[in-house]
């Protein structure tokens, strides 16, 4: 029986990010918990864990899609 549970507290904001990996486009969604606005090396960083030397096209912010994979950038500070 699990005794302990955690909450994801959604403090932050949305992202929805183009990028292309191995010659082939992707769209994605990375959330980032703070409010200010990420570098282009910061959305770099986060895509490049799941998609290694992928290029950024471009990245603005959004509402939460389902429809989308969802990175959660919880080590960004």
């Amino acid at each position: 029986m699990i005794t302990e549970a955690a909450r994801l507290n959604e403090y932050g904001k949305y992202y929805y990010v183009e990028l292309v990996w191995r010659g082939k486009p992707y769209r994605v969604q990375i959330f980032f918990p703070k409010l200010n606005k990420p570098q282009r090396q910061d959305i770099q960083k986060q895509a490049g864990k799941i998609y290694p030397g992928a290029r950024i096209i471009s990245y603005v912010e959004a509402s939460r899609s389902n429809d989308l994979p969802m990175l959660f950038a919880i080590d960004y500070f």
